[in-house]
């Protein structure tokens, strides 16, 4: 897990293995994934889901949305995987013209502290 794209779901597998790095080859375990932006302290914004093949190996699937540095963890019973919780940074999808604004006028380039400035914003 390195980066995403906001939108685009990302997966990734999980090995379960023993308290010994024994690999468990059979599933049933309650894995938990959720992912929360990095600048918004722990704040968690969305939860991803499992799919478990019932032989120890499980698929991770989340959704990010928020761009910038977020935190995906995995957990089982509120106990992190090793490496959890990975940094993965998230990038901006296509733009999309229907979210998109136009602005105008000078008091979108500069403006001067404590005077009054204007510009316009059509949405």
């Amino acid at each position: 897990l390195d980066f995403g794209i906001a939108g685009v779901e990302i997966n990734f597998f999980l090995q379960a293995r023993d308290q010994n790095k024994n690999l468990v080859e059979i599933g049933g375990d309650s894995w938990s994934i959720s992912i929360q932006q990095n600048d918004e302290g722990t704040t968690e914004y969305s939860a991803g889901s499992v799919k478990d093949f019932e032989n120890g190996l499980y698929k991770g699937l989340i959704t990010p949305i928020k761009i910038g540095l977020n935190k995906v963890s995995v957990t089982l019973n509120d106990i992190h995987a090793s490496g959890s919780p990975f940094d993965v940074y998230v990038k901006h999808n296509e733009v999309h013209a229907p979210m998109s604004y136009v602005i105008y006028g000078e008091g979108h380039k500069t403006a001067i502290a404590t005077e009054d400035n204007s510009f316009t914003v059509i949405a």
